[in-house]
């Protein structure tokens, strides 16, 4: 039996008459597929109706958990099917444009704050799950170990990447940052959309609609913050972030050590800032300048926390 396509996808949400097969059009959406992962548009004739997703059975029944636990969430895609067999995963078209070089480039205080107010103040714990992905065969499980350990292997796949690029000494320090206790608050880790970068935040008119994507992950959403943060080059400041970590503060969903705040602020973005760079070597060399700079910046304002 071949491997599950498109077209056998469309053929099951035919039957179930979510979709009409005789008037679709499939539009790739190349820049979200990865991994051989397929996704593509759906179009009858009016512009993009449906986004269908195929991928294996464990990611995408991590992608069903995440979306059945936030489907209240405006900025939650809505699902129109789930396929029962995990194959395959259907939702409305979002109408906008993503984030990623978008021009002018998107407020990011005003961005960073939406995202925190439609979606990372409404995580909800998973004490039941191990830290990471809940399903990625490029991050292996990280069994029952700590965050702090999930985030130091994080940050030693990238040693590569930034060799060359950040200071000789920003592979140590990223390190000690990931495994400092200090770091890790009282707080529990959540269930978190994982991917919660330019890449897949969606702008109409100039604010921020969804977040697409979701590779799911159990952590703290203080790192999601500090993703989010560092995933396009515009403002890399403390004070772009500091409106929205103040409001994830209020949330509950971070609780940083009594007296330790601005810093434990300042190592999150670093251990972003560090993790960035590293794709951008591969996938976007242009805005590695602005991380270089950027790491520096906020190295400085670690020394003086």
């Amino acid at each position: 039996m071949g491997r599950f396509g498109v077209k056998d996808a469309i053929a099951e949400l035919t039957r179930h008459r979510v979709i009409d097969v005789e008037r679709v059009r499939q539009v790739p959406l190349r820049e979200h597929g990865v991994d051989g992962c397929d996704v593509v548009a759906l179009d009858r004739g009016a512009g993009p109706e449906l986004v269908v997703k195929i991928d294996q059975p464990g990611a995408l029944a991590a992608v069903a958990r995440f979306h059945a636990t936030y489907a209240d969430l405006p900025l939650v895609a809505t699902p129109r099917w789930i396929d029962p067999a995990s194959r395959f995963i259907a939702y409305d078209w979002v109408a906008g444009e993503l984030g990623r070089g978008l021009e002018p480039a998107p407020d990011k205080t005003a961005t960073l704050l939406a995202i925190v107010d439609g979606l990372l103040a409404h995580y909800v714990p998973a004490p039941a799950d191990p830290p990471g992905r809940l399903h990625a065969p490029w991050l292996p499980a990280a069994g029952r170990s700590s965050w702090q350990h999930l985030l130091g292997r994080m940050m030693a796949g990238r040693r590569d990447q930034v060799h060359g690029q950040l200071p000789a000494s920003a592979g140590s320090l990223v390190r000690s940052l990931a495994s400092a206790p200090h770091r890790r608050g009282e707080g529990p880790l959540h269930l978190m959309h994982g991917d919660c970068g330019a890449h897949n935040l969606v702008f109409r008119d100039g604010g921020l609609v969804a977040v697409i994507d979701p590779a799911p992950m159990v952590g703290e959403p203080i790192f999601e913050l500090a993703f989010a943060f560092a995933s396009w080059p515009a403002d890399l400041t403390l004070d772009a972030i500091v409106p929205a970590a103040d409001a994830l503060e209020r949330s509950g969903r971070w609780q940083p050590p009594a007296g330790a705040r601005r810093r434990v602020l300042i190592e999150e973005v670093l251990l972003a800032l560090y993790s960035r760079t590293g794709t951008f070597v591969v996938n976007r060399p242009a805005d590695v300048p602005a991380y270089v700079a950027a790491f520096t910046y906020w190295t400085d304002l670690l020394a003086r926390a």
